[in-house]
């Protein structure tokens, strides 16, 4: 396929971001064409529309009350009619010349079905302060070491993906990305390049800042009801014992990021009940996170 064929759809789902949206669509405009642009905006009361106006002629959107930002991304996407989708949130940006990096690998590589790559990390003002820790794609690891090292920014998918996985889960609400992952990764081909492509924004008032405990709850939620699929493969299944131990360990870090050593606590205890020799590995882990997250405080 001619990459010059190849549309690119992006949605950018957003509520109260006027601080950052411009930054976000300017990005998206500046790439090279062919593409089609949503912004779906949750009915924002900061001068979002403002700006949404000063653009309407070189994308779409709309702004009204959604139930979340799953819900957003998914009304979006059921409006675009590109043959690759993805999102960009409010408050993150594409790199210079990633939508040519996009469209030539998918056109040399039809097997894939799901593309990432590398993923900048800026602050408020735009400055480049980190990289996200990406790797390359491995199904296997990523269900049982039950972290998420693909940097949602920089995923880019073909449509034909979409319609046979289905939308994005919208009663997720910070963990809908490794949902989303997961449920790709067991029938389609996930291939990940070392070209930066996004840059995620961190600042006081990304979810990761403000929700980690709800965070915690969604993190262990995905992967146990992975497990509860009935057709997965024996391979797959075989992993349970260990990947919902480490999924526990995660969610009980994400408690010790609120402070909340209990709640972490209680995360390790569902460790021990699937796997006893992780157990004790993530129960010192978590005591000297708790450790140190109490000397800082102090």
């Amino acid at each position: 396929m001619n990459r010059k064929n190849l549309t690119i759809s992006i949605v950018t789902p957003s509520y109260n971001q006027a601080e950052y949206l411009e930054r976000t669509i300017q990005s998206v405009l500046s790439q090279e064409e062919p593409f089609e642009y949503w912004v779906m905006d949750g009915g924002s009361t900061d001068g979002s529309q403002a700006i949404l106006e000063r653009y309407a002629g070189r994308m779409q959107w709309e702004s009204e009350a959604d139930r979340g930002q799953a819900h957003a991304i998914n009304k979006g996407w059921q409006r675009c009619t590109g043959d690759i989708l993805a999102w960009l949130n409010a408050d993150d940006i594409y790199l210079p010349g990633c939508f040519n990096v996009v469209r030539e690998y998918f056109a040399n590589h039809p097997e894939v079905d799901m593309l990432y790559g590398e993923c900048l990390f800026i602050d408020e003002k735009g400055n480049v302060i980190g990289r996200y820790p990406s790797k390359s794609w491995n199904f296997m690891e990523f269900i049982k070491k039950s972290i998420n090292y693909i940097p949602q920014p920089s995923v880019f998918i073909r449509r034909s993906v979409v319609e046979s996985v289905g939308w994005l889960d919208e009663n997720l609400h910070y963990c809908m990305d490794m949902d989303y992952w997961l449920r790709i990764g067991i029938h389609h081909r996930v291939d990940y390049i070392q070209t930066p492509l996004a840059a995620m924004r961190l600042h006081p008032r990304t979810k990761t800042n403000t929700a980690a405990l709800k965070m915690a709850e969604e993190h262990f939620k995905v992967f146990q009801r992975f497990f509860e699929q009935a057709d997965l493969p024996s391979t797959v299944r075989a992993l349970k014992p260990v990947a919902l131990a480490n999924a526990a360990y995660q969610a009980a870090s994400y408690c010790i990021r609120a402070r909340s050593p209990r709640r972490a606590f209680e995360y390790i205890r569902l460790s021990r009940r699937y796997h006893f020799r992780l157990f004790i590995w993530h129960f010192i882990k978590v005591c000297l996170l708790s450790l140190r997250s109490s000397g800082n405080s102090s």
